[in-house]
């Protein structure tokens, strides 16, 4: 997926939205969490969870069947802790 069609807005769908799974996800978004368009998601009945940085890299995962408590981030080798950057908003 590029960035232009995680983020860019459109009258019509993208195809890997368009389909009407039940869950999916996205590699490579480009995008940080707050610049994904929650509308496109939201609005179809997805609950969603996205992590990236700076325009580099990023996931998401989309659901209909819902998402429980979504461990974002990688496990550390020395602890096993989660290493994630923080947020405050959780889509629902």
């Amino acid at each position: 997926m590029s960035t232009a069609s995680a983020r860019a807005p459109n009258d019509s769908p993208p195809f890997w939205i368009a389909r009407r799974q039940t869950s999916f996800c996205l590699q490579e978004t480009k995008c940080n969490p707050e610049q994904v368009p929650a509308e496109l998601f939201t609005s179809r009945g997805y609950e969603w969870e996205a992590i990236g940085a700076g325009g580099r890299n990023g996931v998401l995962i989309a659901s209909r069947i819902g998402l429980v408590a979504p461990t974002l981030g990688l496990p550390t080798a020395a602890s096993g802790a989660v290493h994630a950057p923080q947020r405050e908003t959780t889509q629902t």
